[in-house]
């Protein structure tokens, strides 16, 4: 009888053994509650923010209390496809707004 090497070796040998069955040519299928077209697939995530050119990370101080709170509200509200960098855009692009037609007055 030939020496084992390992259980995980000996796995891995048979394992590569094993024949390669063509797979079928079939379309994946969407993930529930996935978007058509944003690559939300079986194998592939959905596009971010992060990798989205227009969004940037940045970081800010809040206070605790506040970030606390304001997650909490998030989270129970109906709607709840929105999230903290979600709101905090929402409320700075309305202040910037504001800003800038004070500005050009």
């Amino acid at each position: 009888m030939a020496q084992s090497k390992g259980k995980y070796v000996d796995g891995i040998a048979a394992f590569r053994r094993q024949p390669v069955e063509p797979e079928s040519v079939a379309q994946e299928p969407v993930l529930p509650g996935a978007v058509a077209g944003t690559g939300a697939t079986r194998n592939t995530r959905p596009v971010g923010k992060r990798s989205n050119p227009d969004w940037k990370l940045f970081s800010m101080f809040l206070k605790k209390q506040t970030h606390r709170k304001a997650a909490n509200i998030l989270r129970n509200r109906e709607e709840a496809d929105t999230d903290l960098s979600d709101l905090m855009e929402e409320l700075l692009a309305g202040w910037v707004s504001e800003q800038s037609s004070k500005v050009e007055v």
